[in-house]
């Protein structure tokens, strides 16, 4: 945290010194830009009354004169924009590809289960979760329920590595999560949040996010998310134009997909929730509750 604070204020400190110098020099060519204008309309003028030149010169020299001055400003902020610029440039590592550790295909699949063993973490004083012990096997439906602020979503970020700063081990198989990279863990896992975010542009297009899928699996997408039904009542169909304000499930439609999710058998599904009927829990292979801690360390 410290040293990404430390570069945040590198950049930042660059970066005002960079809006002074520019704001400086701006104020500076713009005075010379003024004056110079003026002292060469005053020359023209009086070049043209003691009959050196016509008086329409005046017009065409004065936006002459508006024009070289401004290309010579832009000139100067251009290559103050660049020389402040190196130090960002500096920052980058290039590294040869060729030198790079790459896995090979299998080296890095999670192919039996996910394992939690003792896990515990806080938050500051406020204890989330505490001596946690759970197993996921692959292709298995898994429920996690219990009151809010309990670490449900929490123990999902865990899995996902998105807060390594944790007791206990997390395993993918028998190697430690923490030995996986973000990258690695996401080609993987998903999260799927019930208020999800949307671009502001059509269906598809947050579908697809902006690439090419076969007709088929663009329609297998569509009826996994319940979006056939809601599709049918739109004119412009996967050209309809959405955003923020259409970005929850309804209590329908995430019935809808959480039972195509239960009905994949390829896919290993961990959900949240705060309670499950009887009826839904005999739906998960197994169901796991959290209890509330009381935030002692």
């Amino acid at each position: 945290m410290e040293r990404g604070d430390a570069a945040s204020d590198q950049i930042e400190s660059t970066n005002c010194r960079l809006n002074y110098t520019q704001n400086t020099v701006g104020g500076v060519l713009g005075f010379l830009n003024v004056s110079l204008q003026i002292m060469s309309e005053i020359l023209i003028v009086l070049l043209a009354f003691a009959g050196r030149i016509k008086l329409a010169v005046l017009a065409g020299g004065t936006n002459l004169i508006s024009g070289v001055s401004n290309g010579f400003s832009n000139i100067a902020r251009f290559r103050l924009s660049i020389a402040a610029s190196k130090p960002y440039f500096m920052k980058i590592n290039v590294q040869d590809n060729s030198i790079i550790q790459k896995d090979t295909p299998d080296s890095k699949l999670i192919k039996e289960a996910i394992i939690v063993k003792n896990v515990c973490l806080h938050y500051g004083t406020k204890a989330v979760l505490k001596n946690v012990n759970i197993g996921f096997k692959k292709g298995g439906k898994y429920a996690l329920i219990g009151p809010s602020g309990c670490g449900k979503t929490t123990l999902l970020k865990l899995l996902l590595g998105w807060l390594p700063d944790y007791s206990g081990t997390i395993k993918f198989d028998d190697v430690n999560a923490k030995d996986y990279t973000i990258e690695q863990i996401q080609k993987q896992i998903s999260y799927i949040d019930q208020d999800v975010f949307l671009f502001n542009t059509t269906i598809k297009e947050n579908i697809t996010l902006g690439e090419e899928f076969p007709k088929d699996k663009l329609e297998k997408a569509i009826k996994d998310s319940a979006l056939v039904n809601d599709l049918r009542n739109m004119p412009e169909g996967l050209e309809t134009f959405v955003g923020e304000g259409t970005s929850s499930l309804d209590q329908e439609n995430a019935d809808i997909v959480e039972q195509s999710l239960l009905m994949n058998q390829e896919l290993t599904l961990i959900l949240v929730s705060h309670h499950l009927s009887l009826e839904r829990r005999n739906q998960f292979d197994q169901v796991y509750e959290l209890p509330t801690l009381n935030n002692i360390v």
